[in-house]
C-alpha cells in the first residue's frame, strides 16, 4: 500500500516485547478499522455523488427527448402542410396554363376574324 504506516509498524513490533506488541497491535487494529471506516464513508459520499449525477443526466435525457419528439410531430405537419401547398401550386399552374390556353386560342381566334 502506498504510503502506508504498515511496514514502520511491523518493523517496530518485531523489536518490543510480547504486552508492547499487544498493544501495539490493538492499536494498530483500532486505526485500520477507523481506516476503513473513513474510506467507507468517503465511498459512500461518491456514491451519493454519482447517483445524483446519473440523475440529472437521466433528467437532461428525458426532456431532450421530449423536445425531439416535439419536433418530428412539428416536421410532420409541416411536411404536409407543404404536400398541401404544392398540391394547391400544382392545380393553380393546371389551371393557369389552361387559361394561357384559351387566352392564345382566343387571341388566334380575334386574329383570324379580323
Amino acid at each position: 500500500m502506498k504510503g502506508s504506516i504498515l511496514p514502520h509498524i511491523i518493523k517496530k513490533m518485531v523489536r518490543m516485547e510480547d504486552a508492547e506488541r499487544f498493544d501495539e497491535s490493538f492499536t494498530t487494529y483500532l486505526e485500520l478499522g477507523h481506516y476503513l471506516f473513513a474510506h467507507s464513508k468517503a465511498t459512500d459520499l461518491h456514491q451519493a455523488e454519482a447517483s445524483k449525477a446519473l440523475q440529472e443526466v437521466q433528467m437532461e435525457v428525458e426532456r431532450v427527448q421530449a423536445k425531439v419528439d416535439r419536433l418530428k410531430v412539428a416536421s410532420k405537419i409541416q411536411t404536409t402542410e407543404v404536400e398541401h401547398l404544392r398540391e394547391v401550386l400544382w392545380r393553380e399552374e393546371e389551371a393557369s396554363m389552361g387559361l394561357r390556353a384559351a387566352l392564345a386560342l382566343s387571341e388566334d381566334e380575334r386574329k383570324k376574324a379580323k
